[in-house]
């Protein structure tokens, strides 16, 4: 005998209103939601109604793909009306076409041109910012804060003068790459395009301009400073070097730098290249946010395994940016995680790491395992 689902489901498909009427309410019961199901010629009218506003967007996405699932054969549209219990009039309408198959399962499929605020309701930047890295980041702006003041004394003015320059430099340099590099788009490298758009809707997040500028340096970076005009670049020979999978690891390395507001602080910390420099200054806040350097590139080395979802080709990029892409095919990548025991046991190679802006590659490809294996992870990259 067949389940009661298997049942309800397959008198659904043949049109019992009633059935629909019994999954879709059953459904919408957690959020308090009440549908009524009434047919219309060739298309039926659904009257979702609740005591608060009704989310418009997941509501239809979750309903198209509902009606997909179910194939009707008897109804080619939907029209839904969302209502509040006290209310006459429809907070809103949509009409759905269901004879276009491809729903919106998941945050990946969410146009690009969803508001910031449909995004944030899905992955945040703080749903995969590693352990610590933003108390560690407020405590070494108090620690940066109080050695300017303490030291620097009336040279504070300096500081921000210094700001101001790299922010000015930051802009020129954004504005000179479209003269200088090939931006990405759909005409114009589409392939890369194609893996940014998905790097980008993987974090659910707005895609930042990409460019792909020529140099022998397999690197990429991310800026941008307090505003919506953010910028990737690609170097081109990271690109030649590193596969479709690879690349959507640094895409979403350097995305989630962004999405993180890790740019904001470039300034201060003295990681970045060609900013501008103070003696002693500028080292100083520099060693300062050191620590904190190394703890965004974990969380970004976390959002660039979301956006790509291949364990194997993500720590085949940071092996890649360890050794280069000709060397990389004599490499044995099991045996990174054995050099990663010999280098802890090492108390130089230990204090060594202290002075660098990034992680150690053997102790960013062990946490990306362990982040790939939690739980986490898992909850991040399921399908909504």
């Amino acid at each position: 005998m067949p389940d009661q689902r298997s049942e309800l489901l397959e008198r659904a498909r043949k049109g019992d209103l009633q059935a629909i009427s019994t999954i879709l309410n059953k459904n919408f019961q957690s959020k308090s939601i009440t549908v009524k199901v009434i047919r219309k010629n060739n298309y039926l009218q659904i009257l979702l109604q609740s005591s608060n506003p009704i989310d418009k967007q997941s509501t239809v996405t979750y309903i198209h793909n509902e009606f997909i699932k179910l194939k009707l054969n008897f109804a080619q549209r939907v029209k839904l009306y969302a209502k509040r219990f006290d209310e006459d009039i429809p907070d809103w309408d949509q009409e759905i076409d269901l004879t276009v198959s491809e729903g919106l399962q998941s945050c990946e499929k969410i146009p690009l041109a969803s508001t910031d605020q449909q995004f944030r309701t899905k992955i945040q930047a703080d749903s995969f910012r590693i352990s610590g890295e933003q108390e560690i980041l407020y405590g070494s702006l108090a620690v940066a804060g109080f050695i300017t003041l303490l030291l620097l004394g009336i040279s504070l003015g300096i500081v921000f003068l210094v700001i101001a320059i790299t922010v000015f430099y930051i802009k020129i340099h954004q504005g000179q790459l479209l003269g200088s590099a090939i931006k990405v788009s759909e005409k114009q490298l589409p392939k890369i395009n194609q893996l940014a758009e998905t790097a980008a809707t993987r974090l659910c997040m707005k895609r930042p301009n990409v460019f792909v500028f020529q140099s022998p340096v397999l690197n990429a970076s991310a800026m941008g400073f307090l505003d919506e005009k953010y910028t990737v670049i690609l170097n081109s020979a990271l690109v030649a070097a590193f596969d479709e999978d690879e690349i959507k690891f640094i895409l979403g390395h350097e995305f989630s730098h962004i999405k993180c507001s890790h740019t904001s602080y470039l300034p201060l910390t003295n990681s970045a290249e060609n900013m501008v420099q103070i003696p002693i200054i500028s080292d100083i806040l520099g060693f300062v946010f050191l620590l904190w350097s190394r703890k965004a590139e974990y969380t970004c080395d976390r959002g660039g395994l979301i956006a790509c979802r291949n364990l194997n080709a993500s720590i085949a990029a940071l092996a890649k940016l360890a050794i280069g892409g000709e060397l990389f095919e004599q490499m044995n990548l099991e045996s990174l995680f054995d050099q990663k025991e010999e280098f802890d046991s090492s108390d130089i190679s230990k204090l060594s790491e202290i002075f660098h802006t990034h992680p150690s590659i053997v102790h960013r490809i062990h946490e990306l395992k362990q982040f790939h294996d939690s739980p986490l992870y898992k909850s991040l990259t399921i399908d909504f």
